[in-house]
């Protein structure tokens, strides 16, 4: 594959050198990162296997996706013009997500300034080897996506609209990766490092966020024939959106009616991702190498203290009232900092927030209840334990980090029982990102039905936290931030998944019952407050044998 990929460079060689490019260097470069990139290590029953062929894995999965796709394509030519549009729109946030959430590594590498950039390789090499790099893997994302697509146009349509077909998935990606990196580049012209670090996670959080909501969403959109033919005649907002470009430059070259309005279209798809291109590289690329070494730079500017000490004042109150000894509380308060500042435990907690906003409303959305009578039915049940997938996601989040080598310092704390480290943590993360989730959907719970079901509310908050304890029961004790991901854990981790599904629907459909035999849930409410603060002392009171790790 990395072969194939370089071969596809030399009928170019002359136009990269006469872009002031070192080609010899530019394909040993290349070479080099390609193979490295080829040979991903993954860690099982402490052994080390070497996936020699892990790009060839990607293209399979991303066929399949493209698959999906492809059954749009296949439902008609009078649709065509609105499903080839989500066609292009899916190319495009998928070349961004992989842009943002993967490759941003592969942009944003400093070690090339470092490692390479002493030796006689000029910048403009070096910058161009990081953006055909990029440009290799998001060109084989969209490639891949629209295999399947590619082979229904030709089979539909002919080999002609196949063929205009990959010509416009080729220029969505070069658009894509232009709109993406005139953002960083920017960016990095305006902000300090350590700022554009936070921008990059939580763009990438939004964009995961984005993702799960269209993938909700699309399936609906195709069967929704008052939008499809919304889309019988271009708008003047059409001009403003980047898929509208390639569906209403392909379109009408298939249906045989071209005409000014296509013309426009056309040149636009064309004209705008070489324009982009030229822009990236002639305009905003000059200082790139210069913008790129501040990122290994913290802010100069001094931190704010006064909104420091008022946050730390919430802090130290907060770890009072909701733990019992002096450990329990100071690891309440290191977990609640380190939750605030690790860019790593954000990016595998924070979309799990907004999966549960997506949740609820598709929900609601798939509701056959109407509105105006949405007060009548049990819906706030779903508002109640929606929830609890944050509270089980961040205890698995919890245990792992990159830099669980680090966890050694756990056995020099003078502590009799590692209980209340592993106790505060739990408590810290649940307090600081599972109660403001709970308290804002309840309140719109309340707003609806009324005072009426705040008993249920706070019954349904001790199942959440009950049933959290018994999942921590079920698996080893581990101190926070101590463990190492495998391969062999994530399958783990699909399984204890399926078990929290199982649980919060569980938890929802006995709480479904107790109000369909109209048994007020504050009558067993004493009865949950007692278990819960049984589990909650006995996972206080772990003791060292327990530990994973540290038996």
């Amino acid at each position: 594959m990395v072969k194939f990929i370089l071969i596809l460079f030399r009928p170019f060689r002359k136009i990269i050198e006469w872009a002031g490019v070192n080609y010899q260097q530019f394909e040993v470069i290349l070479q080099a990162k390609l193979t490295m990139d080829n040979r991903k290590v993954l860690g099982h029953n402490n052994q080390k296997k070497t996936i020699k062929n892990a790009l060839g894995l990607q293209v399979f999965i991303y066929c399949m996706m493209g698959g999906f796709m492809s059954t749009m394509l296949m439902k008609g030519d009078g649709a065509l013009f609105f499903f080839t549009t989500i066609f292009f729109s899916f190319i495009m946030i998928m070349v961004i997500m992989g842009l943002i959430s993967e490759f941003n590594t592969i942009l944003f590498d400093t070690r090339d300034n470092s490692i390479l950039l002493p030796r006689p390789i000029t910048p403009r090499t070096l910058l161009f080897v990081r953006v055909m790099h990029i440009m290799i893997y998001l060109m084989i994302i969209s490639l891949s996506l629209s295999i399947i697509p590619l082979i229904v146009f030709a089979i539909k349509f002919g080999v002609v609209a196949m063929l205009i077909l990959l010509a416009d998935v080729i220029l969505t990606t070069v658009f894509s990766v232009f709109l993406t990196n005139i953002i960083y580049l920017l960016l990095m012209k305006f902000t300090s490092g350590e700022r554009l670090k936070d921008i990059i996670v939580y763009s990438q959080i939004v964009m995961a966020i984005i993702f799960m909501g269209a993938y909700q969403l699309m399936p609906r959109l195709a069967e929704n024939e008052a939008l499809i033919s919304s889309f019988s005649q271009i708008k003047m907002w059409m001009y403003l959106v980047p898929p509208f470009w390639m569906s209403a430059s392909l379109t009408p070259i298939i249906n045989g009616e071209f005409n000014m309005q296509s013309s426009i279209f056309l040149m636009l798809s064309v004209g705008m991702p070489i324009l982009g291109l030229w822009i990236l590289s002639s305009v905003l690329a000059k200082n790139f190498n210069e913008s790129l070494s501040a990122l290994d730079q913290g802010d100069t500017k001094p931190e704010k203290k006064k909104g420091k000490a008022e946050s730390n004042r919430l802090i130290d109150f907060l770890s009072r009232i909701c733990t019992y000894t002096i450990d329990e509380r100071i690891s309440f308060r290191t977990i609640w900092r380190i939750a605030n500042r690790d860019r790593k435990f954000k990016q595998a907690v924070y979309p799990a927030l907004g999966y549960v906003f997506i949740i609820v409303l598709m929900t609601i959305v798939n509701g056959k209840t109407p509105l105006s009578e949405i007060v009548d039915s049990k819906i706030f049940l779903v508002l109640i334990y929606a929830p609890s997938f944050v509270l089980y996601i961040l205890v698995f989040a919890i245990r792992f980090s990159d830099n669980f080598k680090a966890s050694w310092i756990y056995q020099t704390i003078p502590v009799e029982r590692p209980g209340h480290i592993i106790s505060g943590a739990f408590k810290a993360i649940a307090v600081q990102l599972f109660l403001p989730v709970f308290i804002l959907l309840n309140s719109i719970t309340l707003y609806f039905w009324g005072i009426r079901v705040l008993g249920d509310i706070v019954f349904g908050l001790c199942n959440a936290f009950t049933m959290t304890y018994v999942m921590l029961f079920m698996q080893p004790a581990a101190f926070p931030f101590s463990d190492e991901k495998s391969a062999e854990q994530s399958g783990r981790n699909v399984t204890k998944s399926m078990l929290m599904f199982f649980a919060i629907g569980a938890m929802g459909g006995l709480h479904y019952l107790l109000i369909y035999l109209n048994i007020n849930a504050l009558y067993i409410l004493p009865l949950m407050l007692v278990i819960l603060f049984l589990l909650s002392r006995k996972y206080r009171l772990t003791p060292w044998h327990k530990m994973t790790n540290f038996a």
